[in-house]
């Protein structure tokens, strides 16, 4: 059974956190209402003054940003 040491987990979360600092503001607005708020998609687009469905397409350029940073490391 592989075992992640403390060092491999601190470098995931500086991956992590480098990959949310390329983020735009909104896009870091919109990561934070959802993820640590916990409002709801159409929470945030009221929120926002936008369309749940904008926020849901930011969400999936969001995604897509971040797993290509996180590949890169």
């Amino acid at each position: 059974k592989l075992i992640e040491s403390d060092s491999d987990k601190q470098i995931e979360l500086l991956d992590l956190k480098e990959a949310l600092n390329s983020l735009n503001d909104k896009q870091k607005l919109i990561i934070n209402l959802v993820y640590f708020q916990g409002m709801s998609q159409q929470e945030v687009g009221s929120f926002l003054g936008v369309s749940k469905q904008a926020i849901n397409s930011t969400l999936k350029r969001i995604y897509s940003i971040l797993r290509k940073k996180l590949k890169k490391n």
